[in-house]
């Protein structure tokens, strides 16, 4: 009688102590989620920032080399056009890589 008294209290521990582990593990997921959408955000905001640059440094080259408006205009909406698809690609792919680096660290 004693033995199944033991017993049981055994395996209250063991159940209470598994219910602790996943506990941990929604945590450690939840984390892993916030850090990739924080990756996500940072490379898009830098992307942003390089892609505004370039756009910039093309229509400063414009301006320097006095070019027509109507021209740059048509260089502007172009190029604005290309940044568009390449900023869609761009975040694509690396949400792509995010997902496989998670699997394979789950792994």
């Amino acid at each position: 009688m004693e033995t199944t008294n033991k017993e049981i209290v055994y395996c209250q521990k063991v159940l209470h102590l598994l219910e602790d582990l996943q506990k941990v593990q929604q945590s450690i997921e939840s984390f892993a989620e916030h850090s990739d959408k924080q990756k996500v955000h940072t490379h898009q905001t830098l992307s942003l920032i390089l892609k505004l640059a370039v756009l910039l440094i093309i229509l400063g080259v414009g301006i320097f080399l006095k070019l027509s408006l109507v021209l740059l205009l048509v260089i502007s909406v172009v190029y604005l056009f290309i940044f568009c698809l390449l900023f869609r690609y761009d975040s694509k792919k690396f949400k792509e890589k995010l997902a496989l680096e998670g699997e394979s660290s789950l792994k």
